[in-house]
């Protein structure tokens, strides 16, 4: 099960990433499919959420690396049991505000790029803790 979950939290990154930098143009070109893609990043998102606050309570890239007492000593494992989370959940915060101005100056008929600079913002954080070394997409 444990397995499974982590693949599904692997492709559903990927589908993330595929979608995120699309709702990112879109974002700034104010273009109208912008609202319900950033729907689509922010359901897609929330299951990310989800699926890794199982992986990191249920799993051994987690809290459980804190129980061994290495969670800060070694690298690697600083990097599951507090960089990647911390930084994950960050970015959805920011994703998440990013949709909530969309709806804002969608309602509003505003020009205003605010939802842009959250996405991207939130973008920067996401590509900066993906575990690309242990992706299973990306090969050793």
């Amino acid at each position: 099960m444990y397995n499974f979950l982590l693949s599904l939290h692997g492709l559903l990154a990927l589908l993330l990433l595929i979608a995120l930098p699309l709702t990112l143009l879109l974002s700034f070109l104010r273009h109208h499919a912008t609202k319900p893609m950033s729907l689509v990043v922010t359901v897609m998102a929330h299951l990310q959420l989800l699926l890794g606050l199982y992986l990191y309570f249920g799993g051994s890239n987690g809290m459980q690396l804190f129980e061994t007492g290495e969670a800060m000593s070694n690298s690697a494992f600083r990097f599951y049991a507090v960089e990647h989370i911390t930084t994950m959940i960050l970015a959805i915060v920011l994703l998440t505000v990013a949709r909530s101005k969309v709806k804002k100056t969608w309602k509003e008929q505003s020009s205003s790029r605010a939802p842009f600079y959250w996405y991207l913002a939130g973008f920067v954080l996401l590509l900066s803790r993906v575990p690309w070394d242990r992706w299973p997409f990306i090969g050793n």
